[in-house]
């Protein structure tokens, strides 16, 4: 049997909304970060003991969160990545609280996605939701949702619509992310996300 589909007036414009949508936050929230930080300092934990080659006796897991941002601002996918990877990985194994690194999870999801590593990009939200329920990882799992109905259209040579599940499971999460209202900015883009929807199913 066919598959269901929704029609749009053209499912790659998901892929243009995914590109070019303003992304819900590029900077982790550096409050959270200095808790984490905090948390892992009040050990008294030696720098070897965290067992990264990249921490040294004069950086802190805050320089490490820093540096993450830093490269990603500068455009650094690969750099940023392993910035943030060494700081998730060492909050992990020395129980930081989760929901004090959960918004690097999200600029890790964003990162994958700039590597068109969608997969990647989905754990990695799908980790931050774990951590902490995030307005930002849910309009990016919509974003994602949209933008995976995209590319499914595209490869079954339907250029004007759109698998129905991908749309009604972005839907899902725009709602979520508007219900959790703990992000601005993400609040507007999942808003905008349901016109969109809601203008191309009319």
């Amino acid at each position: 049997m066919a598959a269901i589909v929704l029609a749009v007036h053209s499912a790659a414009a998901w892929s243009l909304s995914w590109r070019t949508c303003p992304q819900p936050r590029l900077a982790v929230d550096v409050g959270m970060a200095r808790g984490c930080a905090a948390c892992l300092q009040d050990r008294d934990l030696p720098s070897d003991d965290l067992g990264f080659s990249t921490f040294t006796e004069s950086s802190s897991l805050l320089t490490q969160f820093h540096l993450g941002v830093a490269r990603q601002r500068a455009g650094d996918t690969n750099g940023a990545l392993e910035a943030y990877d060494v700081f998730v990985r060492a909050a992990e194994e020395h129980g930081a609280p989760p929901h004090t690194f959960s918004e690097v999870l999200v600029n890790m999801g964003i990162l994958y996605v700039q590597r068109r590593d969608r997969s990647a990009a989905r754990k990695s939200f799908e980790r931050a939701l774990e951590c902490r329920p995030l307005s930002a990882a849910h309009v990016n799992l919509a974003l994602l949702c949209l933008a995976e109905g995209s590319a499914a259209a595209a490869a079954e040579g339907l250029q004007s619509s759109m698998p129905v599940s991908a749309v009604l499971a972005a839907k899902e999460h725009c709602l979520s992310a508007i219900a959790l209202n703990n992000d601005e900015r993400s609040v507007a883009t999942a808003e905008r996300l349901l016109q969109e929807m809601a203008q191309r199913q009319a």
